[in-house]
């Protein structure tokens, strides 16, 4: 099979192996069909050879060729090596990735061939073969690469032994077998007439250098692929049999048309006017450029809306040494001088010795860019708006070589500024797109940060806007709601509060409603609240109602922060009626920093409890008005509670002229047993004072009762009327002491005494037995601290 385009010719042919039934070889090829083509991609061929079981052979030789050719060929890489090796590259992770863990070891060598401007890339892994044919001789230019060739290349092993080696066929490099392969790539510079051969394992291994150079020759122009896998048949290979021969022209490649030029350079200007995108067009203006009309420095330099040069925002671009095209940041590289000449008179420039053409002002940038050819044309587009039609200035269009004199042509020039005529069309197309995608990009970021939930319908009800709150309030998105009737896509009382919101405006004329709030389940959520208000669509000056729009605001959170609040006041307000009058300032406050704490309920905790009862009281009021009873008990007993909170201790109850306190309970408190002890002194101390200062007229004094134990501490009674207390033997052993007690005693028991040996000074009163305990207790009269 052949085919032919300039310069190049192509035939490739294949046969199965002796007693094979199924060639294992896959050939596949892509020959540009255009001048763009053969310009940017050129033409491919590819040979893979399967191995393995044959059913997984022939899938892996198959899958790597096509994955090769179209790779290669829809690739963005513009550097065709590149794009070679990525393609090759790619194939074998799909044969790696495609093959089961448990399935045989199949794969697949390979060997191909890129032709792109006059420069053939021939690529290889495994046992294929590449030659190069010319002036009637042939060269190998690839090596095998099996375990064989790397010992006798490492001289291990003689090269007259290798061809019956048992490991000859042990392949080093393959298709499908590890993720990462390494590549063998050669490029050949064309410039007369040779021939590439591309030779399957199975062709190449039976054929000589001399029989391929006379196949070659033999063949003339009928079909030297066949000719050649004809003679490897011959000599009964097992293997099936491929090659692929290419004639390349290079002279023919070189005296290319301006007419074939000129199409490519129409054929890019068209493929310019397919992207709306400013930078890919600009990109792409370039790359055509540089890769078609030479020079080493590009630029593209656009006017604003005044027609002035926007020189410090310009696109430029060197060609690298590698062939590469690339863009430049930072410094200018090109001529401000031409460039401004070009936009300001509308007329190309060229020049073949910018640093010694007297018709060219030599400006600071032409010296020290050492400028030799330049070439630049104005880009000119339509004039936008009603008037005449005229051409407006778009920018220029730049090329420079600091190398060569006389780089560009008059024919050049010609091809650039036909160019330029589309370029400049394709730009202003761009330009134009961009600013219309950024007024829809403003328009639609001020719907996406519209924290509200808007919702926009037509006159039918058809939804035409949804945004991110509303996908975030409804759990809808945008892809299911637009373009669908908004009863279809909220139901229940949702989309009732919205028909009635909608038919309250247009039955109100109103252009903006506040609607009613509305609270219910929606969608997962079994509680929301929401407030809107909706606003007529009219168009113009026309009084028909267009549709609707809602703007509805999630009010849920903020509803149920209200609520929590709410509770949060009532537990504060409970936990001061319950514990402010018996608990210190203090006390108060760190229970409501966590008022659960307060439930009904008692939990059993090791206490301090202080008993003190007022002596003498009684017969003190039998003198005494009942105003002036209760003023000095009230007197005595707001006494007593102050030492109590000064203590951090609980007042749990008065009882008549007495009364019980809680230290340790409901705050943790440290060496409780003390400050219980230190509590009773000062009462006795303050009430000695206040005795003192009455001249005699008061004979009371306090008799206190102090234990430490285990009891039952917490809100005793019912959710309405709740006391916090304690109950327990430790309650009635302190309860029992204070009885026991003469004015101004301070009584504890031995269990207290054991905490606070040695920080107080004490008095042992011996055993009591206490009322409802089998055991006696061990007194003691403290007598103060240390």
């Amino acid at each position: 099979m052949s085919g032919s385009m300039t310069g190049y010719a192509a035939w490739q042919a294949s046969l199965p192996g002796h007693n094979q039934e199924v060639l294992l070889d896959s050939v596949e090829s892509r020959e540009a069909t255009t001048p763009f083509e053969r310009a940017q991609k050129g033409s491919i061929w590819v040979i893979a050879d399967g191995f393995g079981p044959r059913d997984d052979a022939l899938h892996a030789s198959r899958l790597a060729a096509r994955i090769v050719i179209e790779h290669y060929w829809n690739s963005a890489i513009s550097d065709a090596e590149a794009r070679l090796r990525t393609a090759i590259e790619r194939a074998n992770l799909m044969l790696r990735d495609t093959r089961a863990e448990d399935a045989p070891v199949a794969g697949a060598t390979l060997i191909a061939l890129a032709v792109v401007d006059n420069v053939a890339y021939l690529a290889h892994i495994g046992r294929a073969r590449g030659y190069v044919v010319a002036d009637g001789a042939a060269e190998r230019v690839t090596a095998d690469h099996t375990w064989v060739a790397r010992e006798v290349a490492a001289g291990r092993i003689a090269p007259e032994d290798a061809a019956g080696h048992p490991r000859r066929n042990v392949l080093t490099r393959a298709l499908g077998i590890e993720r990462q392969v390494r590549v063998d790539i050669t490029r050949h510079q064309l410039t007369g007439t040779a021939f590439i051969v591309l030779a399957s394992d199975g062709a190449g291994r039976a054929l000589e250098l001399e029989e391929i150079a006379t196949a070659l020759e033999d063949a003339s122009d009928s079909d030297p692929a066949a000719a050649l896998v004809a003679r490897a048949r011959e000599h009964g290979g097992p293997d099936s049999a491929s090659a692929v021969v290419v004639r390349l022209d290079g002279s023919l490649a070189e005296s290319e048309s301006t007419g074939e030029r000129l199409a490519i350079l129409q054929s890019a200007g068209r493929s310019l006017g397919a992207s709306l995108d400013l930078d890919v067009t600009v990109s792409s203006v370039m790359q055509e450029l540089l890769a078609l009309l030479g020079g080493e420095h590009a630029a593209v330099v656009l006017c604003d809306d005044q027609g002035q040069p926007q020189f410090d925002d310009a696109r430029q671009f060197r060609l690298t040494r590698a062939g590469r095209v690339e863009p430049v940041d930072g410094e200018i590289i090109f001529s401000r001088s031409i460039v401004e000449g070009v936009i300001e008179r509308g007329e190309p420039f060229i020049t073949g010795d910018a640093l010694s053409d007297p018709d060219v002002d030599t400006s600071e940038s032409i010296v020290n860019l050492a400028l030799r050819s330049v070439l630049s044309v104005p880009l000119l587009a339509r004039q936008r708006g009603a008037g005449p039609a005229r051409n407006r200035r778009v920018g220029a269009l730049y090329l420079d070589s600091s190398i060569q004199r006389g780089a560009f042509s008059r024919d050049d020039l010609d091809l650039m500024a036909s160019f330029a005529g589309q370029a400049g069309a394709a730009i202003e197309n761009a330009r134009l797109h961009a600013e219309t995608a950024r007024q829809q990009a403003h328009q639609q970021s001020i719907i996406r940060s519209v924290s509200s939930a808007l919702i926009a319908v037509d006159a039918e009800r058809v939804i035409t806007t949804w945004n991110p709150a509303a996908e975030q309030l409804t759990g809808i998105g945008a892809g299911q709601a637009v373009g669908q009737a908004l009863d279809q896509v909220v139901s229940g009382n949702f989309a009732a509060w919205l028909r009635a919101l909608s038919t309250q405006a247009e039955a109100d004329d109103q252009t903006m409603m506040i609607g009613h709030d509305w609270s219910g389940e929606l969608g997962e959520r079994e509680r929301v609240f929401l407030t809107a208000r909706v606003a007529l669509l009219r168009e113009g000056s026309r009084p028909a109602m267009q549709g609707f729009v809602f703007l509805i605001n999630d009010l849920t959170e903020v509803v149920q922060l209200e609520e929590a609040r709410r509770a949060e006041v009532r537990r504060r307000r409970q936990v001061r009626q319950v514990f402010g009058r018996y608990l210190a300032p203090r006390v108060v406050e760190q229970l409501l920093a966590n008022p659960d704490d307060v439930q009904l309920g008692g939990a059993r905790q090791e206490v301090t409890i202080l008993f003190a009862d007022l002596r003498g009281y009684t017969s003190m009021s039998e003198h005494r008005q009942p105003e002036e009873v209760v003023a000095l008990l009230n007197q005595y007993l707001t006494l007593a509670t102050r030492e109590i909170f000064a203590e951090l201790g609980t007042l749990d109850k008065f009882l008549g002229d007495g009364m019980m306190a809680i230290f340790n309970a409901p705050v943790e408190l440290p060496q409780h047993e003390l400050a219980a002890i230190r509590a009773g002194l000062r009462m006795q101390q303050r009430l000695r004072e206040q005795v003192a200062d009455s001249g005699g007229t008061l004979t009371t004094g306090y008799g206190v009762g102090i234990n430490t134990g285990a009891a039952i501490v917490g809100n005793i009674g019912t959710p309405e009327l709740m006391n916090y207390t304690a109950i327990g033997d430790a309650v009635n052993v302190a309860a029992r002491l204070q009885s026991e007690a003469q004015i101004g005693d301070v009584l504890i028991s031995d269990a207290t005494y054991e905490r606070v040996a040695g920080r107080v000074e004490v008095e042992e009163l011996g055993t009591r037995q206490v009322k409802g305990r089998s055991q006696p207790v061990l007194v003691y009269r403290v007598l103060g601290t240390r």
